[in-house]
């Protein structure tokens, strides 16, 4: 039953996902302050928080966060926000 309500986050992302079991890994790849402003509209213009109200499943947002993976030592600081709560950035993740 689980997987019907979860199926929809899949829909008009710019970005990619990743769905095992209850868990979402959204990923893109960032190099210009586009790139951020595009990934923050796929995390709240509704696809995710939306997805949340309709089913009426709230995401435990101590569990969301950001994770940057790079080589190049510049990197674009962006304060990307789930449900209007700021996500905490993280360098490794299990």
């Amino acid at each position: 039953m689980f997987l019907i309500y979860i199926n929809d986050i899949v829909h008009n992302l710019n970005s990619k996902i990743k769905l095992f079991a209850d868990d979402a890994v959204l990923y893109s790849a960032v190099s210009n302050a586009h790139d951020v402003s595009f990934f923050q509209q796929d995390i709240a213009r509704g696809i995710l928080s939306c997805c949340a109200a309709t089913w009426q499943m709230n995401f435990n947002l101590v569990k969301c966060n950001i994770m940057s993976i790079t080589r190049s030592p510049l990197k674009f600081p962006a304060g990307y926000k789930l449900c209007n709560s700021p996500l905490e950035s993280i360098c490794c993740h299990k």
